[in-house]
């Protein structure tokens, strides 16, 4: 299914994700054809931005599909995720709780069920797309790997479940999760990402804050995007001002390279930019002047 439709005008497009959703369901004998038409509403939701009509057509799918099919994992994933972006929280704490327990049941297949799309920016966010594909290519031929697309589903629901209990002040359980998540699949940038922000809202170890950092940036490095902040203040307080200047000079070095190609400046959160005004003093006199031009043109 076309995650997005470019080339045509919004009523064409959900035109042609009705079809899908029409023919689908027509035949909804699968979990499959329920998690096709799903995805085509939510990708039809986005297209319209964020229609309620449509959304919650596309939750009715989801949730009748699951009821129908409630051991296919991807279908309750996806339920779960389009929830989540709805802004039914709870609601979607709720199956993603069921989705990370432990179940040898589990109806699950890479090559039949499709995960809603990376090139939606909020769910690319959280999910490490490029990890899953390329252990989902690697089940079909070891399927005695260590970790497996499964492991990657479930490590994401707790993520899911750490930001939950994040944004309502519960930062134990958040690190509770998260440290399930990171059991599940030790690779979860995204995890580490969330555990370094969680830790330091808490005030906590700074080692451990600056071990989160590495594993995220170490990971993806584009992640210190975000945590820039945590990185540097928790190597400051921990006495190594020459580790911070280095964190702060890979950021402008490596952000600099992509400004000049295409000045994506507004993708600087401002407690990035704070944090580099902040500690200008630490850098060389090159970064600081390429420091300076980007803060300026922000």
């Amino acid at each position: 299914i076309p995650a997005e439709m470019r080339g045509y005008d919004i009523s064409a497009g959900v035109k042609i994700y009705n079809s899908i959703i029409k023919d689908n369901l027509e035949r909804s004998d699968t979990p499959q054809k329920f998690n096709i038409s799903g995805s085509a509403a939510f990708y039809s939701t986005i297209l319209t931005q964020n229609s309620q009509e449509l959304a919650k057509i596309c939750l009715e799918i989801y949730k009748e599909g699951r009821s129908r099919y409630p051991l296919n994992l991807v279908l309750g994933f996806n339920y779960a995720c389009a929830l989540w972006s709805f802004g039914n929280k709870q609601a979607a704490k709720i199956v993603f709780e069921e989705l990370s327990r432990v179940n040898p049941n589990w109806d699950y297949s890479p090559n039949r069920d499709s995960l809603l799309s990376h090139r939606i920016r909020s769910l690319a966010n959280i999910f490490p797309y490029g990890d899953y594909y390329r252990l989902s290519v690697n089940s079909f031929v070891n399927s005695s790997k260590r970790k497996t697309p499964v492991d990657i589903i479930r490590s994401t629901c707790f993520v899911y479940l750490a930001m939950f209990a994040y944004e309502e002040g519960d930062s134990n359980s958040a690190l509770t999760f998260l440290t399930q998540a990171n059991l599940l699949f030790p690779d979860n940038y995204w995890s580490y990402r969330l555990e370094t922000k969680v830790r330091s809202s808490m005030d906590s170890d700074y080692s451990l804050i600056s071990k989160a950092f590495y594993n995220a940036i170490n990971l993806y490095p584009p992640v210190i995007n975000e945590i820039l902040e945590q990185g540097v203040t928790s190597e400051i307080k921990m006495g190594n001002t020459t580790e911070a200047a280095s964190i702060l000079e890979k950021f402008i070095l490596v952000f600099g390279r992509i400004y000049e190609v295409d000045e994506v400046r507004s993708q600087i959160p401002n407690n990035t930019i704070e944090t580099v005004i902040n500690h200008m003093h630490l850098l060389s006199d090159n970064c600081s002047k390429l420091a300076k031009k980007i803060i300026m043109n922000k």
